[in-house]
């Protein structure tokens, strides 16, 4: 199963390279991202859900916060509540 799976994500990447649709997440660099592996803020701040999820993590148990706003030090957008649930883990979710 993980094999193909990673077949599958490694003939998407070809696509999207042949197609120059590859994604470049301003937080980490990665710029072999499909538009799945992206989060859009609504100002269009785009980040990999890698470090989204890291950031939300991080900042939840390191500092117990609860609010996220998007990575981008000048937006004042906040991440929405179904974004953190589909990011994080259900129990980490839920001592949101």
């Amino acid at each position: 199963y993980l094999k193909r799976k990673k077949e599958f994500r490694d003939e998407q990447i070809r696509i999207a390279t042949e197609n120059h649709t590859l994604q470049t997440c301003d937080c980490c660099c990665d710029d072999q991202l499909l538009n799945d592996d992206m989060i859009n803020c609504d100002n269009n701040h785009r980040f990999c859900l890698t470090c989204i999820r890291s950031y939300i993590e991080n900042g939840f148990l390191s500092n117990g916060e609860c609010f996220f706003t998007c990575l981008n030090p000048s937006c004042k957008y906040e991440y929405s509540t179904s974004l953190m649930g589909h990011l994080l883990a259900p129990t980490l979710f839920s001592r949101l």
